[in-house]
């Protein structure tokens, strides 16, 4: 969903209200959007319809039902063109730069290379220097057992190891071929047809454009998603892409 306690809405300067309708499903939400509203946050609805919440927005967008996914992808197909990442937060604070191998499309984990000690895979929780739980690490930023490759040294080297890991490339690592995690999703995105996603969303891609602009460049952009969205087959597919966007900005 969110991410954030909804009470973060309250930092926002532009909140996109995307297949939802809180005025209706979620009036303990709506209470603090639109308290952030009148604090000066703008408001853009896309939604099928003209919703209780839309009427309520500065701006609403409509979109043809299930072509919400088309409509992120575009939007960041234009981030990436116009070059609206924050390189350093995809650096530091995502997978983007981990390496994926070409055999398997699985992570180039550090038991490729080594047995791990016991315990080595988990992560300790605790509060307060009380251990709460033990849960297993899988792909972290900076973790010690996921390979990155190091633009400085040009050698693959474990993500808590460098502090300038490439972003983009194919590489070898002890012949594994392997492709770093943004070059995939960079793929991926730039395969999509900006004047396809405008014809099928029925949204024009100027208008496209400028909600990838809002999006990248308010100063803090929220998406308030709920489950409208993935009353469609495969929308769970867009809260995976929105995830991105949010990640690549």
């Amino acid at each position: 969903l969110h991410g954030n306690e909804p009470t973060d809405f309250l930092n926002s300067k532009t909140i996109f209200i995307w297949g939802s309708n809180p005025v209706h499903a979620q009036p303990q939400n709506w209470r603090i959007v639109s308290k952030a509203h009148k604090q000066g946050t703008k408001l853009i609805c896309i939604d099928p319809i003209r919703s209780a919440t839309a009427a309520k927005c500065d701006e609403f967008v409509p979109i043809q039902p299930g072509t919400d996914l088309l409509l992120t992808m575009a939007m960041m197909k234009i981030i990436l063109e116009e070059g609206w990442t924050d390189e350093a937060f995809m650096k530091n604070r995502s997978t983007c730069p981990a390496l994926v191998r070409k055999d398997d499309g699985k992570y180039l984990m550090k038991s490729a290379f080594a047995t791990l000690a016991e315990g080595e895979a988990e992560l300790t929780i605790t509060k307060d220097g009380t251990e709460i739980c033990v849960v297993p690490i899988l792909v972290m930023p900076k973790s010690s057992l996921t390979y990155v490759w190091d633009a400085d040294k040009n050698a693959a080297v474990l993500g808590a190891e460098t502090t300038n890991p490439a972003l983009e490339g194919t590489y070898t690592v002890e012949g594994i071929e392997c492709v770093t995690a943004f070059t995939l999703l960079k793929e991926r995105i730039m395969e999509t047809d900006i004047a396809y996603a405008a014809k099928k969303t029925d949204i024009p891609e100027a208008k496209i454009k400028e909600l990838a602009d809002e999006y990248a460049h308010s100063g803090a952009s929220a998406i308030y998603a709920n489950y409208g969205i993935d009353h469609y087959q495969n929308g769970h597919l867009w809260g995976f892409a929105i995830a991105c966007m949010a990640t690549l900005t």
